[in-house]
């Protein structure tokens, strides 16, 4: 069994070890290209033609010493299901605007920013700031909060139901 210590060493060498392969498997997205899923989908084209990929934000948890700390992974997708960027490392308590901020700011990163017009869909942990659309905030959004009922109550909902 390993202590603390060598566990988080043991976690960091992995975590390094799949940045250094992402490289090689993770494929950055084209902007000039509707995806598929969307483009042959009248029910989607008319909401998300001008959008290129999602965005999602998933807190997973690992456990330490004593404690159960989290950590945010922040990953890009296709809307065929593959992975185009992945971005790891900060602490799961942290804000999701600091984490997408950190995104775009740091070169190093090496995210691709959409042309205008062109934008991520974001989970609901977003805001909408530029290239970033996410759904109404105070609005049905889930796919679970629409069971046993028929349709979705106004434009809004109707966004969030199709966004989800």
């Amino acid at each position: 069994m390993m202590n603390g210590r060598s566990y988080v060493r043991n976690f960091k060498s992995v975590l390094k070890s799949i940045c250094y392969l992402s490289k090689e498997l993770i494929i950055p997205v084209s902007f000039v290209e509707v995806a598929p899923e969307i483009q042959f989908n009248p029910r989607y084209n008319y909401f998300f033609k001008d959008c290129v990929e999602a965005i999602k934000d998933e807190q997973i948890p690992y456990h330490g010493g004593k404690l159960e700390p989290t950590i945010n992974v922040l990953c890009c997708c296709s809307f065929g299901m593959k992975f185009i960027f992945v971005m790891v490392g900060w602490k799961g308590t942290t804000n999701d605007l600091r984490v997408i901020l950190e995104m775009i700011q740091n070169l190093d990163n090496h995210f691709l920013i959409p042309p205008k017009a062109k934008y991520y869909l974001a989970d609901s942990g977003y805001t909408n700031i530029p290239s970033f659309l996410s759904p109404y905030h105070g609005e049905r959004y889930q796919l679970c909060d629409y069971r046993g009922q028929q349709t979705p109550h106004g434009p809004k909902e109707l966004f969030n139901y199709t966004h989800s």
